[in-house]
């Protein structure tokens, strides 16, 4: 019996590992879909991975989580320089209004796991049924 139980556990675990990393593959896709784009970079960027327990979704430009988090207002310190026509300008700050998240990578997992998460709860409550009635 605690063989079966063992085989069980582990069998059950690389399932649900599997199914995550297929849901985390389709996550990829979508957010792909709705990355924001000016210059295609932090599309570009976009990497799907499978870990030994999951998987994960990463964008490598360094301005992805202000993209992903968004940025909340803030003041920007602006260096001193000569603009084309000669004319130096003097270092200054100035007002940066906030800029509200995208979530673009946020909204793909939570899309691509509720309908996992449900599928995975009825089929979970089905097997605890006939154990019971057994």
């Amino acid at each position: 019996m605690e063989f079966m139980n063992n085989t069980f556990k582990t069998n059950t675990r690389e399932a649900l590992i599997k199914a995550i990393q297929e849901k985390v593959k389709d996550a990829f896709d979508r957010s792909q879909g709705v990355v924001p784009v000016e210059t295609g970079k932090l599309k570009k960027s976009g990497k799907e991975s499978e870990l030994p327990n999951g998987a994960r979704i990463f964008y490598g430009m360094e301005y992805a989580s202000f993209v992903e988090r968004g940025v909340p207002a803030h003041y920007e310190q602006v260096e001193s320089y000569y603009r084309k026509s000669g004319v130096f300008v003097k270092a200054f700050s100035r007002s940066m209004p906030a800029q509200p998240p995208k979530e673009y990578i946020k909204k793909s997992i939570k899309a691509s796991f509720e309908r996992f998460s449900s599928a995975f709860n009825s089929s979970l409550s089905g097997k605890f049924k006939s154990v019971v009635q057994k």
